[in-house]
């Protein structure tokens, strides 16, 4: 168990979650500067504090020892869902304490993305491996800032990271949803063969 928790470094995961919150909190509504030209929306840096916890989940479970797991009598797959469900679960709770205390919605939106993110980087992760996903998917939200403003001032749909509002909620519980139940089936990285 401690070679698990070593191995994920499950210290660092835990303090990414709850840094999370407490830095979207401090920075509060300040802004990325975009390009006018290209009518980008403003990036606001609590939209860019959850790639923090989407890239120490991803690298954490990265480190898995795949020649040793695949042989290994534990469901290890199962320890690594229970970690990350309660890592995100932790610093969602924190991000909607400090919404509560703050009034702010932008924390909510923070913890939004910090658990969608980070699903969207594990599914990612189980084709394209988990460095190209984390890379995806901080393409995606540039792409979402760049290009997600609408003819009419509003952000389309498919912007998600960047809407403040709680339409895409369903979109975001689906693949977390997604991420979650992939992970005690098929693990997330490939599994070790053993040849006999």
């Amino acid at each position: 168990m401690i070679w698990w928790l070593r191995t994920r470094n499950a210290a660092a995961i835990l303090a990414a979650v709850v840094g999370v919150p407490l830095m979207s909190a401090l920075v509060g509504g300040q802004v990325v500067p975009t390009v006018d030209a290209l009518r980008a929306l403003p990036m606001p840096l609590a939209i860019l504090v959850p790639f923090v916890a989407t890239v120490t989940v991803t690298s954490g479970l990265q480190r898995a020892v795949e020649d040793v797991e695949g042989m290994a009598t534990r469901r290890v797959h199962l320890w690594d869902v229970g970690l990350i469900a309660v890592a995100l679960g932790i610093g969602l709770t924190l991000c909607l304490a400090l919404a509560w205390w703050t009034s702010s919605s932008l924390l909510v939106t923070t913890g939004r993305n910090m658990v969608a993110l980070t699903a969207l980087a594990l599914l990612l992760a189980r084709r394209v491996g988990h460095t190209p996903a984390t890379t995806t998917v901080a393409a995606y939200v540039i792409i979402c800032t760049l290009f997600g403003r609408q003819l009419d001032g509003s952000i389309a749909l498919w912007a998600w990271p960047m809407r403040t509002d709680l339409a895409p909620l369903l979109t975001i519980s689906l693949l977390t949803v997604s991420a979650l139940a992939l992970a005690p089936w098929r693990g997330w990285s490939r599994v070790a063969t053993v040849e006999p």
